[in-house]
């Protein structure tokens, strides 16, 4: 039989310690009160705490922790959540458990979770405190109004840098352009000299393109072309794949090339080929002398000289721009407005006029309608109406006829076709959203009470400027078919014109019958609309 390992002696040494823990003062680890045993604090935490409950016990402690947490912070000034009442400050929404239902530390107004994003530094009392305070679920109202929030730091200013910057690299283009129009001056002067000294003589054509080419190359320096091998400005090679000669441009001496380049751009899923700036150009002596007559030459061109007129000179595309690019800007501002960008400039005009004019006459309307229903009139408010009606009306009569000014003019390049049917877009999205509803007035104005006096002016009215059958849906639907007619017939002709430049005679017939069909369409659009297409 086995002898037992705990002796008599151990056992009542560790009851004895048990009786003197038992007896030693303990504090409860909550609310840290003296209790003078370990009875007394089971007793404590069952009565007190109520730990005797097992379903309770999680819920108490962490009720107790959310308040000694928050106990540090003033919440006298919280609103207080009524269910079904209270409602978040910012949304306006009844808060419930779902949304949450949470209060500002800062104002202590009641908001949504989805309202209460944002934390700010807060002392004991729930005011602002950045050094020494805690962060704490605010408004962002208050947080927005803090001290300090979104303000601006420390700025220094640039514009002086800056300025000096731009005043050294404008004084370097403006000497650069002085040096090239004194060359100009130069170059131009001593064509028309040497060749006033040679005439128009046959035999001393070549002796005179002999001491030209001199003189070009007293003016400025050329570079030497058997160390160049690239295009100065497109940076392209030479030789025989590009077959593009070598050019020393007259005013700067740099060697560039006069290939014509290429490059496809796709515009409404048509591809078309657009020609790029060449690197250099061969301009008569007349068109730059014509330039640049604000320049003081010392020769002018007599009318007999026509020979020397037709000197051309070589120069690179960055020379031209410094030249001409400035002075042809100041050119076209003092020419006058093209007929597209002045019909356009009309056709603004008067439709901010219309907008000005459409709202009080459809709220005066509206008064109207009304006071009729109930049987009372006013003869001031109606005099009113139809003066603004006379206006409106006038506005829309100039508005059709400048519309019908616009869908007559010729377009004279791609640009300005693309610029023209987008203008037509925005008119025939104007005339449907403002005068075809208009179609639609009620009869308020069609009594007697509302008939214009005769000391007024004839003006045209609504259903003669829309004197058609259609409804306001035929209308836009017709207006929008021959729209696209008229694109597919520019397409066609586009497509029938590189056919023949390409001499595809079969595919050329074919596209002049469905040319011919898409124009008998789109010619009985018009008539069917009238003065309601473009």
């Amino acid at each position: 039989m086995q002898s037992s390992d705990v002796r008599p002696n151990d056992t009542q040494q560790e009851y004895s310690k048990l009786i003197q823990e038992e007896n030693t003062k303990s504090s409860c680890p909550i609310c840290f009160k003296e209790c003078a045993n370990l009875n007394e604090l089971n007793k404590h935490l069952d009565k007190d705490h109520n730990f005797g409950n097992e379903n309770s016990n999680g819920d108490h402690v962490k009720k107790h922790q959310n308040k000694k947490k928050s106990s540090g912070i003033r919440t006298s000034h919280h609103e207080v959540y009524n269910e079904g009442m209270s409602k978040c400050a910012y949304c306006r929404k009844k808060l419930t458990k779902s949304n949450g239902v949470s209060n500002c530390y800062h104002c202590g107004k009641l908001y949504c979770r989805s309202h209460l994003l944002w934390q700010m530094k807060l002392d004991k009392r729930a005011r602002y405190d950045p050094q020494h305070g805690k962060f704490y679920p605010c408004c962002f109202k208050c947080t927005s109004s803090r001290p300090g929030y979104n303000d601006y730091g420390l700025t220094v200013s640039k514009t002086s840098e800056f300025s000096r910057l731009r005043s050294s690299k404008m004084e370097d283009k403006q000497l650069r352009s002085l040096q090239l129009e004194t060359r100009l001056l130069k170059l131009i002067d001593g064509y028309i000299s040497i060749s006033r000294k040679y005439g128009n003589n046959l035999f001393s054509t070549v002796v005179r393109n002999s001491e030209l080419s001199k003189y070009e190359r007293s003016i400025v320096h050329w570079k030497d072309d058997s160390n160049v091998h690239t295009c100065n400005i497109c940076t392209s090679e030479f030789g025989l794949v590009r077959l593009s000669r070598k050019h020393h441009c007259r005013l700067c001496g740099n060697i560039v090339c006069d290939t014509d380049g290429y490059e496809e751009e796709v515009i409404n899923t048509r591809r078309r080929k657009t020609t790029m700036k060449k690197c250099s150009y061969q301009i008569k002596l007349r068109n730059l002398k014509s330039s640049t007559d604000d320049l003081h030459y010392n020769s002018q061109l007599r009318p007999d000289e026509e020979y020397i007129a037709e000197l051309q000179v070589r120069l690179c595309s960055t020379c031209i721009d410094n030249l001409l690019l400035k002075r042809k800007f100041k050119r076209d501002l003092t020419k006058p407005m093209p007929p597209l960008l002045s019909r356009y400039e009309t056709l603004h005009n008067i439709a901010d006029v219309i907008r000005t004019i459409l709202p009080p006459f459809q709220d005066a309307l509206q008064k109207i309608d009304n006071e009729r229903t109930k049987k009372v009139s006013d003869e001031k408010e109606l005099a009113d109406l139809s003066k603004l009606r006379v206006k409106l009306l006038r506005s829309f009569a100039n508005y059709n006829s400048v519309n019908k000014q616009l869908c007559s003019i010729k377009p004279s390049n791609f640009s300005e076709e693309r610029v023209k049917n987008s203008l037509l877009v925005e008119s025939s999205y104007f005339i449907n959203e403002n005068i075809l509803p208009l179609r639609s007035l009620p009869a308020v104005l069609s009594g007697e009470d509302y008939v214009m006096s005769k000391s007024e002016p004839e003006v045209k009215k609504l259903s003669e400027l829309m004197s058609s059958d259609l409804s306001i849906k035929e209308i836009k639907q017709g207006r929008e078919e021959l729209m696209v007619l008229e694109e597919q017939i520019f397409q066609i002709e586009s497509l029938v014109e590189t056919a023949k430049r390409q001499r595809k005679f079969d595919e050329v017939a074919t596209l002049a019958t469905n040319l011919n069909e898409l124009n008998q369409r789109a010619t009985e659009l018009r008539e069917k609309l009238g003065q309601e297409g473009f």
